[in-house]
């Protein structure tokens, strides 16, 4: 199983991996706007 997590205090501790950037899109206050962010994975043995 692989657990996916975006942006947070542990980045690459505790077996976390920054798998690169992405871009999402999140709501603005005008409309829909895109987000950089980084991806965070973990594998579960």
């Amino acid at each position: 199983m692989l657990l996916l997590r975006q942006q947070g205090s542990c980045n690459e501790h505790n077996g976390w991996v920054d798998e690169g950037l992405f871009e999402r899109r999140a709501e603005g206050s005008s409309g829909r706007i895109r987000v950089a962010a980084h991806r965070y994975v973990k594998q579960l043995t």
